[in-house]
């Protein structure tokens, strides 16, 4: 595949209401991070894709960032992190 999933944004709620937040694959660790308002955390990968198509009550993805294929290449090959 020449693109990598990188960012997941969740909407939990209605049409009408909700609340969102994001998931984050940081390349470096290669771990999922959860960012919800004040709180950060590691998540598992399969809580991510679980919530991501909707296995949690009223979550579900509503944006999916992908990055390409080169630029994980690039990632890997540093020795600290971009950030």
């Amino acid at each position: 595949m020449p693109y990598h999933l990188h960012a997941i944004i969740i909407h939990d709620g209605s049409a009408e209401m909700g609340h969102y937040y994001t998931f984050i694959f940081d390349q470096f660790k290669k771990v999922w991070w959860k960012l919800n308002d004040n709180m950060v955390r590691e998540e598992a990968e399969e809580v991510v894709m679980e919530e991501a198509k909707g296995g949690f009550g009223y979550r579900s993805a509503s944006h999916l960032f992908y990055i390409k294929q080169e630029i994980v290449d690039m990632m890997e090959h540093r020795q600290v992190p971009l950030f």
